[in-house]
């Protein structure tokens, strides 16, 4: 198709698609598999894996490499992909926001969850955390803000700024059973003295909830996060962050 274009001067491929329906058997799997979307040191042992890439999926930049070796300039899609286990857990609702923040993070261009869920299943949290996490419209930022874990199996970050308002939005997302108190360090802004705090978890299945304001201090908020949950801070602020 490249060579066509170039021989016909015109584009006849605009996105590569794909299908992706990951493989998972229990809980823990379910919020594991979540790392063939991207990682180069996961292999979860997948026929794909075994028999056609001899090695880790990383689904996403496996595709993007592709397209820039042999097409550049395709867009690229995973028009049918799901993660829901049909059983409306926190875990569904937690593996779903990893993988919109893979997306988001992996810059893809263009995804459609297979069956979508009813308005009140775990799911739907999930899309309602980015797109309206106060039940008014409010939104996970548009700009990818450079983000990382010391252990993204275990507590997954993803943040954000708005273009609107320049708020700077973070998920995090405890994967495991257990809570986990740790630091969370801002740089690159200005920041106030405290971040807005909305949670999801099995404590209310049916309401991203606004909790008490986290305390900013020295650039950094100590918060504790409990187990299979997920928590979402929003600073106000100004200029370019990155989040540790």
């Amino acid at each position: 198709m490249a060579e066509y274009g170039k021989q016909h001067h015109q584009r006849i491929l605009d996105y590569f698609d794909e299908h992706y329906y990951p493989a998972f058997t229990d809980q823990a799997s379910q919020l594991e598999v979540t790392r063939t979307f991207w990682d180069p040191t996961y292999n979860s042992g997948s026929w794909v894996e075994q028999w056609y890439f001899d090695g880790p999926m990383m689904l996403i930049p496996r595709f993007q490499n592709w397209v820039s070796q042999y097409y550049p300039g395709t867009k690229v899609a995973l028009s049918e992909y799901s993660i829901d286990s049909g059983k409306k857990t926190i875990v569904d609702a937690l593996a779903e926001m990893d993988v919109l923040g893979i997306f988001g993070r992996q810059q893809l261009d263009f995804a459609n969850m297979w069956n979508p869920p009813a308005p009140t299943d775990p799911i739907a949290y999930s899309f309602r955390m980015f797109r309206t996490y106060d039940g008014k419209g409010s939104r996970y930022g548009d700009v990818w803000v450079n983000s990382s874990s010391t252990n993204q199996a275990q507590l997954s970050i993803y943040g954000s700024q708005r273009t609107r308002d320049g708020a700077l939005t973070i998920l995090v997302l405890n994967k495991t059973t257990a809570s986990i108190t740790t630091t969370l360090s801002i740089s690159g802004i200005n920041l106030p003295s405290t971040a807005a705090v909305y949670s999801y978890s099995n404590a209310n299945l049916q309401q991203i909830v606004e909790g008490p304001s986290a305390v900013i201090t020295g650039g950094s908020i100590n918060y504790t996060y409990p187990g299979y949950s997920a928590t979402l801070f929003v600073v106000a602020g100004a200029g370019k962050a990155a989040i540790q």
